[in-house]
């Protein structure tokens, strides 16, 4: 399974790359949504873990606009922010989760687990 992963942090978005691959998926990253949406593959991906403030289009404005499709992704919302009210507006367009930063990674690949299997 292939996993789209949407994070302007470099450095984040380079070691969750590469804990998700060497648990055994396929990761596709991005430093926007723009790039995610433009992305011929796009269409394809069945799981998105994605930052909520990203340049450009947010990533609540993402969640709302991928979880319109059929089949829709699954989507794993991430936040460095402390706003209370992130959660319910996450839950609210569709993701399953919002885990905030500095979360466990190990927590992140249960939620890929549950929603997509083991690879």
């Amino acid at each position: 399974m292939t996993i789209a992963l949407i994070e302007d942090d470099s450095r984040l978005r380079h070691a969750l790359s590469d804990f998700l691959s060497a648990a055994g998926y396929v990761v596709r990253s991005f430093d926007n949504a723009l790039s995610f949406v433009t992305d011929p593959y796009h269409s394809k991906i069945r799981c998105i873990v994605t930052d909520v403030h990203l340049p450009g289009i947010g990533g609540l404005e993402l969640c709302r606009s991928v979880t319109l499709r059929r089949p829709a992704p699954e989507v794993i919302m991430i936040t460095g922010r402390p706003e209370p009210e992130l959660e319910a507006h996450a839950l609210d367009c569709g993701a399953m989760v919002l885990l905030r930063k500095p979360f466990d990674m190990q927590v992140l690949l249960g939620w890929v687990e549950r929603l997509l299997g083991r690879p």
